[in-house]
């Protein structure tokens, strides 16, 4: 999880620290005939102006947790 985030987000290990982690979310994509396993993990982090975003990414959204059922996952990530 921590090699995903430093590839995708461009933080370092040194710059983020696991806060909590979830039960397991299946997601099917059933247009790509996949079913996504999606583990949730909620990380801390210090700064969040130096995120970069990698290749397989087009835009990124903060969310309050307490609205986070509100939006819907597809495969590919939040909608």
């Amino acid at each position: 999880m921590l090699r995903e985030i430093r590839e995708e987000t461009g933080l370092p290990e040194q710059k983020v620290q696991l806060a909590s982690n979830g039960e397991p979310i299946i997601v099917p994509a059933e247009a790509l005939g996949i079913l996504w396993i999606v583990h949730p993990y909620l990380f801390d982090i210090e700064d969040s102006e130096n995120i970069r975003l990698d290749w397989e990414h087009k835009e990124m959204q903060w969310v309050n947790i307490a609205e986070l059922n509100n939006h819907q996952l597809k495969a590919g990530g939040l909608v």
